[in-house]
């Protein structure tokens, strides 16, 4: 009579399907944080490299790792950019090269990042409603008196674009960059453009700050970007 195998088998076996397992569990954790590390977009690279290391004959990756992931997903993947953005009653069409940037103060409406040779600059903007923030002139001054080094640059000028006015405010030197009444950081050879426009539910701020190559290069591009948003809203 053939008997089956002994317990002494059987225990080689389990051993054996034991090594197998811990085997493809440890190519699955390197491949899993290979592709964290080395990849900025990582879900198409991931599951090529799952398929790679065999993931799929881990237990270990179908029970724990995989919903895991599934969970994670949405934080890898990360919405276009707007093509458009509204501040107050105006809406604003982003030029492709000007980079959206997420704002990190709750008093900004909206934050882009223009390119230049010398570095980019920031163009951010604000809206605080009817009376917010104090008139034109008061704002003016606030962001000339950020820039310091320079006497005689100072400009304000008063333009009609597209039918609405709007004050222009210019001037370069050091920058005293920071959050007013907080620590500020001096940054020379900096420049300000920024447009304090005239709207019925309040005046919109957009304000360049950057190296003065960069912020002198964009003055007629910022002109036209505002016409566009002027010329839209009537």
């Amino acid at each position: 009579m053939k008997r089956g195998p002994g317990k002494h088998s059987a225990r080689r076996f389990n051993d054996a399907k034991g090594r197998e397992s811990r085997c493809v569990f440890a190519q699955c954790k390197s491949s899993l944080r290979n592709s964290l590390v080395v990849v900025g977009t990582f879900p198409g690279e991931l599951l090529a490299r799952a398929g790679r290391a065999r993931l799929h004959d881990c237990p270990m990756f179908s029970r724990v790792l995989l919903p895991a992931l599934v969970l994670l997903l949405p934080a890898f993947v990360r919405a276009d950019d707007p093509a458009t953005f509204e501040v107050g009653d105006l809406t604003f069409t982003r030029p492709a090269e000007w980079k959206w940037v997420p704002v990190n103060s709750p008093m900004r409406k909206a934050q882009l990042q223009l390119p230049g040779a010398d570095g980019p600059a920031d163009l951010t903007f604000f809206h605080f409603g009817p009376g917010g923030a104090g008139g034109v002139e008061a704002n003016a001054q606030r962001w000339l008196k950020q820039f310091s080094g320079k006497p005689g640059v100072e400009k304000t000028e008063t333009e009609e674009i597209a039918g609405t006015k709007v004050t222009l405010v210019s001037t370069e030197g050091t920058f005293n960059s920071g959050m007013p009444g907080g620590e500020t950081k001096p940054l020379e050879n900096q420049a300000l453009l920024g447009g304090i426009i005239d709207r019925p539910g309040g005046l919109v701020f957009a304000k360049i700050t950057g190296p003065i190559t960069t912020v002198k290069g964009a003055r007629a591009r910022f002109i036209e970007f505002l016409k566009t948003a002027l010329t839209a809203a009537k």
